[in-house]
């Protein structure tokens, strides 16, 4: 080695952590459940659905065995006011939504693909990106109507859970007619999984539209004194509360309809391509180390090298 002023002449030599005889243009294989979860995305819309399931369901249980609601037909978000339910339903809802925004995620690279291999005009590209932005929003949605119940705060603190209801609610309906129309543009690929989705999201809709009405005639006869939920009220109660369980299984459900085309799709991992060779080059004598980023090199100033 020689130096020159400031500067120091080294050699680029393979890191000694690495294996200099794995080819760098093939990427290792994930370990077990990793590769698994590459190869059959179509797993994924399948546990996001039956995590968000399980959530809603453990958590009316607990509160029915505990009578801290009625048995039939509450509110979702009466069913986690008090504990144990809360805690659990919130930190099970955060990690639903989490499952949720990994789906939007993979159907956005999904139609992507599907996209660039097809002339389409400019503006369903940036669909697509709406698309991914709106399902992100559904999973900020969810998390705040979970973490933020209606009971137990002051009037003021209930905004929260009622921006975030109508955030998952609203923005779930939004989300499942971009995916409708997406799907509609690739009939040739996905005409089964379009139709599914139009009747869904006919049916989403009606549901979401019954749900705020029934939901607003409700809490207004409510506050004028017209009844209450156990006699007058009963009806136009069950039916707000009805729809609404209705309204989040179907948009929880939605993500059901990308298993056809996740079935058709492989997540590659990232590559990182490795430098072999040797190589002098200019450094600065400050440096004894330096590992050269996306790479597997390690630069050393060692004088015995």
């Amino acid at each position: 080695m020689e130096t020159t002023g400031k500067q120091t002449t080294a050699r680029i030599v393979p890191h000694p952590h690495r294996s200099p005889s794995r080819d760098p243009m093939i990427p290792p294989k994930p370990p077990g459940c990793l590769d698994c979860l590459r190869t059959k995305l179509h797993l994924l819309p399948i546990i996001t659905f039956t995590w968000l399931a399980v959530t809603v369901c453990l958590s009316y249980v607990l509160a029915a065995i505990n009578k801290d609601t009625e048995a039939d037909f509450p509110y979702i978000s009466k069913t986690a006011n008090v504990d144990p339910q809360r805690a659990i339903f919130s930190q099970m809802v955060t990690m639903g939504s989490v499952l949720y925004g990994i789906c939007s995620t993979m159907r956005y690279l999904s139609m992507k693909a599907d996209l660039l291999s097809c002339s389409v005009s400019r503006g369903y590209h940036w669909l697509n990106i709406i698309g991914v932005c709106t399902g992100l929003l559904v999973c900020l949605g969810n998390t705040i109507l979970g973490n933020f119940p209606t009971d137990g705060y002051r009037s003021h603190y209930k905004a929260p859970h009622y921006v975030g209801a109508t955030a998952a609610f609203a923005g779930g309906v939004v989300y499942g007619w971009i995916q409708t129309r997406l799907s509609w543009l690739l009939e040739h690929k996905q005409r089964k999984t379009s139709r599914i989705q139009l009747v869904l999201m006919i049916w989403t809709t009606m549901a979401l539209l019954t749900f705020g009405i029934s939901k607003v005639v409700y809490e207004v006869q409510k506050s004028k004194g017209y009844g209450t939920k156990e006699g007058t009220l009963r009806d136009v109660y069950l039916v707000s509360t009805v729809t609404e369980w209705v309204l989040a299984f179907s948009i929880a459900g939605f993500p059901l309809t990308f298993v056809r085309d996740f079935k058709a799709s492989v997540l590659r991992s990232p590559r990182i391509l490795r430098r072999d060779y040797t190589e002098d080059i200019q450094i600065d004598a400050s440096s004894r180390y330096r590992l050269l980023p996306f790479s597997d090199i390690l630069i050393c100033s060692d004088q015995n090298l």
